[in-house]
């Protein structure tokens, strides 16, 4: 018994030694050169941010971690490192997010050191090889996968970009996984889709489509196939966050200010872009089919002006939307977290 005890205490005191020098060392993250924030999103209760740190560790390379903001304290209370685009899982309990060289999606426990794969990569091999012939039916082990843009949805889907290589071909596609049933359903096969969406209140799917010179906002039905608003630009539209209500999005819209000649090619080419957040209406576009030149419409409520602001997403109640912002990115100006109150248009710097 005594032994049990001296353990027992010896693993509290080692576990209080590493917590307290984690805290002296986040408390001083976003003061690190390079430091740069990315995708945050609210914790259900909206007591909490997370989203992706990453510093520079020399001229070439990164170093990313999800990073746990506690919004009463401005106090960072986890870094998980090695990790990306992190997504709360319903309850808020649980985060989802990619593994930073996108071997893998995880799952870890809010208060918890470690993190588990969401599944094996063998089980997707197994699943996709109903209709990539080219793949055997007992998990490829001559496959390798990335992932990227996990999203857990309020009623417990998980969407996720796969991408496929190897000796005998690859392909892409937008996914979902149901942690239930632990059964995968495939919806979109296109290397052009990515950053997935979805709202349960509408059946509501969105996907960016990558195009020449833009990005487009695809809203699909829960089934994805029926095309139901098309948001055409010059320039990219991505990042897309369903509000609580399922009624409107908010993304990012980076339009081109410069347009060149590629005489060689014979193409338009676009530079020097500026970036805000918008919002969608999609209450007021229901029943369009699509929508082009929408600078000009009511269908969207520009946010920001100026500088470059980027990977919006709404607070629980759908009054607040955070966001990252820089001045100019190109001028190696790092993103820093923003929260704007959309009811008196008040936008704070978060500093922690």
């Amino acid at each position: 018994m005594a032994n049990h005890i001296n353990i027992s205490v010896f693993r509290k005191i080692i576990y209080t030694i590493t917590f307290v020098c984690f805290i002296s060392i986040s408390s001083t993250w976003a003061e690190q050169t390079g430091f740069s924030c990315e995708s945050p999103c609210f914790s259900p209760n909206g007591e909490y941010i997370a989203f992706t740190g990453t510093v520079k560790t020399d001229d070439k390379n990164e170093s990313s971690s999800v990073c746990i903001l506690r919004l009463k304290d401005r106090k960072i209370i986890r870094e998980i490192p090695r990790a990306m685009h992190p997504s709360w899982s319903p309850d808020g309990s649980e985060i989802l997010f990619a593994a930073d060289d996108r071997s893998s999606l995880r799952i870890s426990k809010l208060n918890s050191n470690t993190s588990a794969p969401l599944f094996s990569s063998k089980d997707l091999f197994r699943y996709i090889s109903s209709f990539y012939t080219y793949m055997s039916k007992d998990g490829d082990s001559g496959m390798s996968v990335s992932y990227d843009d996990p999203f857990w949805s309020k009623n417990g889907l998980i969407l996720f970009y796969a991408s496929f290589s190897g000796a005998d071909g690859g392909d892409t596609g937008v996914y979902h996984y149901n942690t239930k049933t632990r059964e995968f359903l495939f919806y979109q096969n296109s290397v052009l889709d990515h950053n997935p969406v979805y709202s349960p209140e509408t059946n509501l799917l969105i996907v960016c489509k990558a195009e020449t010179c833009s990005n487009n906002l695809f809203f699909l039905s829960d089934r994805g196939y029926e095309h139901r608003i098309t948001m055409r630009n010059i320039g990219k539209n991505v990042n897309p966050a369903i509000s609580p209500d399922g009624k409107q999005v908010a993304y990012s819209r980076s339009d081109y200010m410069t347009k060149l000649l590629d005489v060689a090619f014979d193409l338009e080419v676009y530079q020097d872009y500026t970036s805000n957040i918008y919002i969608f209406d999609l209450k007021k576009a229901e029943g369009e089919n699509s929508f082009q030149g929408y600078s000009t419409s009511d269908l969207q409520i520009k946010l920001t002006n100026g500088g470059y602001n980027n990977w919006p997403a709404w607070s629980p109640d759908g009054k607040k939307i955070v966001f990252c912002r820089s001045e100019d990115p190109d001028k190696d100006e790092n993103y820093r977290l923003y929260i704007m109150d959309l009811e008196t248009g008040k936008t704070e710097k978060v500093e922690f």
